[in-house]
């Protein structure tokens, strides 16, 4: 953004460039307010369903609901300007559902843009048919969650860093009535589903898959392409045995801890943490470099939701009462806290339920 004098004013020039991540930031967040600021009143939005939306139908997908984002993620690979016109071309990822169906994937977007006084009005956005082999190359970006985008939409100019900083979400699996584990500790009642389908799903370590059913699968593979760090607690890491060296996941992971155990190597995928959950937290969303930080551990999760720290909640919720056992919660001190309205995928002896911790009150 510049500025210029003008017959005795100062008249704020936005490049193309800051109206492109001003646009999606807004779309992100469904702030349709941002958005009537951006799109030109003969804007046209062409659908990856074939449908041709004008400038208040294209609006109105957020404002009425029609539109739920989970996640959306956006790469330009190409942008040019010609005189008062401007062209962008990218990537656009999404998890959502419009109108009750799912509308995931992978899309080429273009957007046009027109001069207008000393900014950009955006005039056209195009679609394209969902691109699946698309989606592998920018696993690396991170889910951005609509409360903290509504945040960023008041700021000047939203920087790349802030577009694609790790999401800290947590993830276990859950009994109806609210437990990770039994009293024993023993997962087996929780962890069938993990095995309990006919698509495999290859892990980071050699020899070892999952085999799930099919929507559950794509929630594997999904974390497996995106997680860039885990946090976990000392208990927990010492039930499972230090995951023998090396995470499934393939990630580090910042183990919580009063003392570091010395017959662990300093330099390994474990990484002990002595100075609290914010410190571990925040080395993990370094080391994850934009993708997500997950936590696997009540205590921690708990910590998390404390201090603020984390961005959403993932539940696989499994069709069981255990009557007793280790709850997922337990004592929240920040109780309550709000959640938004989950996303919801469907499987067979499990159902996969994201909830967006709200930031706004």
């Amino acid at each position: 953004m510049s500025c210029a004098a003008g017959r005795g004013k100062v008249v704020v020039v936005q490049t193309f460039a800051e109206v492109l991540a001003r646009w999606c930031v807004a779309e992100a967040a469904g702030d349709a307010a941002a958005l009537g600021a951006l799109l030109g009143a003969e804007f046209r939005g062409d659908g990856i369903d074939g449908r041709v939306l004008g400038k208040a139908q294209w609006i109105a997908r957020h404002s009425d609901g029609e539109l739920r984002l989970a996640a959306r993620r956006w790469r330009v690979t190409e942008l040019r300007e010609t005189g008062r016109t401007a062209v962008a071309v990218g990537v656009l990822t999404q998890l959502a559902r419009y109108r009750g169906r799912d509308v995931s994937g992978a899309f080429v977007c273009t957007l046009v843009a027109v001069r207008r006084g000393a900014g950009w009005a955006i005039v056209n956005v195009q679609l394209g048919a969902d691109q699946p082999g698309l989606r592998a190359q920018i696993g690396h970006l991170a889910d951005v969650s609509r409360a903290a985008l509504r945040d960023r939409c008041a700021m000047s100019t939203p920087t790349e860093k802030e577009q694609v900083m790790s999401q800290v979400i947590a993830d276990m699996s859950m009994s109806l009535d609210g437990f990770i584990a039994d009293r024993d500790d023993s997962v087996e009642q929780l962890f069938g589903w993990f095995f309990g389908g006919d698509v495999e799903v290859p892990t980071a370590t050699p020899g070892v898959s999952f085999r799930t059913p099919a929507p559950s699968a794509e929630v594997m593979r999904n974390a497996l392409q995106n997680v860039g760090a885990l946090v976990s607690g000392r208990r927990n890491f010492d039930l499972v045995g230090g995951w023998g060296g090396a995470h499934p996941m393939g990630v580090p992971v910042y183990v919580v801890t009063h003392q570091a155990p010395e017959e662990w190597p300093a330099d390994g995928p474990m990484r002990f943490v002595t100075n609290g959950v914010e410190s571990a937290v925040a080395q993990a969303k370094a080391e994850a470099n934009g993708k997500i930080v997950g936590v696997a551990t009540p205590s921690i999760v708990r910590q998390c939701l404390d201090a603020g720290l984390l961005d959403a909640i993932h539940v696989n919720l499994v069709p069981v009462l255990l009557g007793e056992g280790i709850p997922f919660f337990g004592s929240l001190a920040s109780a309550p806290v709000a959640l938004d309205d989950p996303e919801i995928v469907e499987s067979q002896g499990v159902t996969h339920l994201t909830y967006r911790v709200r930031r706004d009150g």
